[in-house]
């Protein structure tokens, strides 16, 4: 036998009798040759016969039935009925039973060592014929031949007697061969092939000892047998001559086995009248399985495994609580692991196609597989409708569009468009308007039908999910957030999607309800975020149903340079003060800003500076050469009226910075106080250096210059 993939099977199918509608692998097999461990039969021939192990029968109705074959094969010949205990295409072993092989298993036996093949031509045997007559073995013991004995020696004359007596019986013989072969010549050669509860009569067309496998002829059997067999069995299947009957006989005590079309070897009997037996394996993999309901519709069940994250299969007691679950009551378990795969045509398509993911990457090829067939030709009469789509999974308030195909009476689809004037109907949790299905708040299953103007309908059927068991949300990249990190006035298009028993559900952005903790922004019903003005720490919660993701939401800290006094920037105007750009103390840049103020008085500078949205916080370095001054700034508010806020200023001999709480709603700078601190000494002026003046939203500086590096050729 060969193997091949399941697709590739479909392929051959199609390409001379019908449309595949689906299949899966079927029997196991021995990898190294292909051969099926059990039962085989196709079109009521049998193709391989049964181990011990169970099989899964259909009968002319398409009724499906579980049992275990226990076929029998026996082969009749001269006067003998032996048992064919090897099996019907199956391989030879030494020291094993005599195996028929026919061109099912292959373009010959594969066989190893030693061992006596005949090659059976299957004929009509003419109920008339009556076979020559096979002339008597001789077995007269040879007498003692006498050493130098004179003609007319009574011992020499018996010797001589019976050499011609034996002579004389293998020339009968040869002729009763010769006779025996001529008058099954013209019998009628029928094809190769057995049938459970029938008889198929044969002639010896040649016979002999090799050592290995020999070819199998095309419409021709081999009955073979290891010489490390029973030496009774080899004796006798060797004693055969060419043109002498073999009767090749199965049969099964079960009489269905006699009426099925079709049958497939099937490793356990996994639920039986709806019992599932104990001690079945329990490890986790990649399962093919077929049920039958007691109304006698089969299930061909398929679970793939062994792919983390995607799969990990399950256990055969799972499968069959499965297809109990699918109202089942009898099963069988099927290959399973790197050979599990599922195929089908939908009923759009035009060809077969893989529906599952083998657990080896790629489809591992197999000995057998079942399919189901029709024969029915396109009409190109309308039939009925497929609704589009056709099945599914809907998170409460998703909007399912729906289209419908035509189907004709064959079963094909007809073309490529949605028949028109299609009206839907929905039964369920779930409303239709026009073409489209809004899923209600309940959880639960919707039934859908179209109906066509001239009265063909299609029905659907999806489900309503009210609770997910997951949410994502997932930026316009389609990555997924599990932490929002945004600058101030930022804004961030965010996307919701659920899941269901690791199912996907169909859903969009209104189908969850949008909050966000308000001091970090905002979010619409579109799932749109722009970030609060200020520097803060919140959380986004999405909802659907009882189940809420949560996600981290942080607005960072924004610093605006107000002034770095560098240039030929103005400077603030003062009528007690002389100010200007200086170089003699600097503490970032090239320059800052010296304010020189009497002693004996306060100066005011006039400094017009706009703070910026959201400032919440100004940021300046100071060095003072003396006392160190109170300082005072007057804010202008966006409402128009005028706050004074006292800038802390610290005695020091270097540069400090300081960073100053601003009033809500603080909008510019109007103006700067200088109150000098400290009794006068000989100095009637004091100094007061100010360098990078700064706004921010938040409790947060940049009071880090960048690292810069230059290079050069």
């Amino acid at each position: 036998r060969t193997t091949a993939t399941l697709t590739n099977m479909a392929k051959s199918i199609e390409s001379w009798t019908g449309r595949v509608l689906a299949g899966a692998n079927g029997d196991y097999f021995v990898m190294s040759s292909g051969v099926p461990l059990g039962l085989v039969v196709t079109g009521g021939v049998l193709r391989s016969s049964a181990s011990y192990h169970y099989a899964v029968g259909f009968l002319p109705d398409g009724s499906a039935f579980v049992g275990k074959p226990d076929l029998s094969i026996t082969a009749a010949f001269q006067g003998l009925r032996l048992a064919v205990s090897g099996g019907y295409n199956k391989a030879r072993e030494s020291g094993g039973g005599y195996v028929l092989f026919s061109s099912d298993f292959g373009d010959a036996t594969r066989a190893s060592g030693d061992g006596i093949n005949v090659i059976l031509r299957p004929v009509t045997v003419p109920e008339d014929y009556v076979a020559p007559a096979k002339p008597p073995a001789f077995t007269d013991p040879e007498p003692e031949k006498p050493e130098d004995a004179a003609e007319g020696d009574p011992a020499l004359a018996a010797w001589e007697a019976w050499s011609q007596a034996k002579a004389q019986r293998e020339q009968e013989k040869a002729q009763w061969a010769q006779s025996l072969a001529a008058s099954v010549a013209g019998f009628e050669t029928q094809p190769a092939q057995l049938t459970i509860g029938g008889t198929l009569s044969c002639v010896v067309e040649s016979l002999g000892r090799q050592d290995g496998g020999v070819n199998i002829p095309a419409g021709r059997l081999v009955l073979s047998v290891d010489l490390r067999s029973n030496e009774y069995l080899t004796q006798t299947l060797a004693g055969l001559e060419v043109g002498e009957r073999v009767d090749l006989s199965v049969s099964a005590p079960d009489p269905r086995w006699s009426q099925a079309v079709s049958a497939l070897g099937a490793y356990e009997w996994i639920l039986r009248d709806g019992q599932i037996p104990a001690g079945l394996d329990a490890t986790a993999a990649p399962r093919t399985a077929l049920g039958i309901k007691p109304d006698g519709d089969v299930i061909l069940y398929t679970i793939d495994g062994r792919q983390t994250g995607y799969s990990r299969g399950a256990g055969v007691t799972q499968v069959a609580k499965r297809l109990v679950e699918l109202g089942c009551d009898q099963a069988v378990l099927f290959d399973g692991g790197g050979s599990t795969t599922f195929g089908a045509t939908g009923a759009l398509d035009s060809a077969f196609s893989l529906q599952n993911k083998p657990s080896d990457g790629a489809q591992r090829a197999v000995t057998d597989a079942l399919f189901f067939v029709s024969s029915a030709q396109p009409t190109g009469v309308l039939g009925s409708l497929y609704i589009q789509p056709h099945s599914g999974f809907l998170l409460s308030g998703a909007k399912l569009t729906l289209s419908a195909r035509g189907i004709d009476t064959g079963y094909y689809p007809m073309g490529e468009e949605p028949v028109s004037g299609v009206t839907y109907a929905a039964q369920g949790p779930g409303t239709i308007s026009g073409n489209v299905l809004t899923a209600g708040a309940e959880r639960g299953v919707v039934t859908i039908t179209a109906t066509a103007p001239d009265g063909a309908t299609g029905e659907s059927v999806v489900n309503v999910v009210a609770t997910p068991d997951a949410i994502t949300v997932s930026d316009a990249a389609g990555q997924k957030v599990s932490g929002i990190n945004l600058d101030p006035g930022q804004s961030l298009a965010l996307s919701a999607s659920a899941a269901w028993h690791k199912l996907s559900l169909l859903a969009d952005n209104s189908c969850f309800t949008w909050k966000v903790d308000p001091e970090v922004g905002t979010v619409d019903p579109a799932g749109v975020l722009p970030a609060g003005e200020l520097a803060a720490a919140g959380k986004l919660y999405v909802t659907a149903g009882e189940k809420t993701a949560t996600i981290p939401v942080t607005v960072g800290g924004r610093v605006t340079t107000l002034d770095d006094f560098e240039g030929e920037t103005p400077v603030p105007q003062s009528d007690a003060a002389a100010v200007r750009h200086t170089a003699d103390q600097v503490k970032l840049g090239r320059q800052s800003l010296e304010i020189a103020y009497p002693l004996d008085q306060s100066a005011t500078l006039t400094w017009p500076q706009p703070l910026g949205e959201g400032a919440r916080y100004l940021g300046l370095w100071y060095l003072s050469d003396g006392p160190v001054p109170a300082l005072e700034l007057q804010v202008g508010m966006t409402e128009g009226e005028s706050r004074r806020v006292a800038i802390p200023l610290q005695p020091g001999e270097d540069w400090q910075h300081v960073l100053l709480s601003l009033p809500e709603g603080a909008a510019a700078i109007e103006a700067l106080t200088l109150t000098p601190g400290g009794e006068m000494g000989e100095e009637s002026t004091g100094r007061l250096y100010l360098d990078h003046l700064t706004a921010a939203n938040g409790p947060v500086t940049d009071t880090t210059p960048p690292t810069a590096q230059l290079t050069w050729d």
